[in-house]
């Protein structure tokens, strides 16, 4: 996060802390209530449930 972490009022690290909390407290029996993602989804899932002005507007912020 190149130091902006410190900068932000929450903890960056939360959800990193929380899931190794429930590792610790639940073990292998965790791994069978988890939902691994393959990827990112595909611009085609996207725009199933996203107008294209907003797909758009994404891209446009990443080039700025």
């Amino acid at each position: 996060m190149l130091g902006l972490e410190r900068l932000h009022p929450f903890d960056a690290h939360k959800f990193s802390k929380a899931w190794q909390l429930l590792q610790d407290r639940y073990g292998a029996a965790l791994e069978a209530h988890t939902t691994r993602v393959p990827g990112p989804a595909s611009d085609e899932t996207l725009a199933l449930v996203h107008a294209p002005a907003y797909l758009r507007s994404l891209a446009d912020s990443v080039s700025m």
